[in-house]
């Protein structure tokens, strides 16, 4: 038998609550990616509306929302702008489901995207209320953490993510959206 959604998400970060809330000992974030230790906000499944980062009226719950801002100068950079933050949404599914379709309520990748065009249109502040100047550029990181069952091939390959080399995910960047998308078999 496999276990629940909420049972891998809760070994990740703890349900219904936000970073400030949680104690480092319960958060495995650095399962999913590393860079997600060092965020100035996380929310863990909690309504879009709730979060102090966000300024819409969405009840909509992501399983994991981060942002990290980066407000200290930087002396050297790549590229032609300053990152000033980044957004990343994390989706967990239950394993073997077989039933992804288009639209938000049953693909994970229209879902995860979802969230972060929420956060940009609602203009993102920081966790301190402060406006984020040009939000609606924010790169935003996606990571979906499911089985690849044919049917999430099928999105993914509606996404035209690419598969990664050792063929237990799929990874892209969509250019217009400015988002980067990563799928994983769990």
């Amino acid at each position: 038998k496999y276990k629940r959604e909420d049972v891998i998400h809760s070994l990740i970060m703890p349900k219904q609550i936000e970073s400030d809330d949680a104690a480092a000992k319960d958060a495995n974030l650095w399962l999913v990616d590393e860079k997600l230790a060092f965020h100035n906000y996380l929310a863990s499944d909690l309504p879009l509306k709730s979060m102090p980062i966000s300024n819409t009226k969405s009840a909509k719950e992501p399983d994991l929302l981060g942002l990290n801002v980066y407000d200290n100068p930087l002396l050297i950079q790549e590229g032609e702008k300053l990152p000033l933050a980044t957004i990343t949404v994390v989706e967990f599914k239950r394993p073997m489901r077989d039933d992804m379709k288009m639209g938000e309520e049953h693909n994970p990748i229209e879902q995860a995207l979802g969230y972060l065009k929420r956060i940009r249109e609602g203009k993102a502040k920081t966790p301190k209320g402060r406006y984020i100047p040009n939000s609606e550029n924010i790169p935003g990181f996606c990571y979906i953490l499911c089985d690849l069952t044919p049917s999430m091939e099928d999105m993914c390959s509606l996404f035209d993510l690419k598969v990664t080399s050792d063929k237990m995910g799929y990874f892209g960047y969509h250019e217009n959206d400015y988002y980067y998308a990563n799928t994983t078999d769990s």
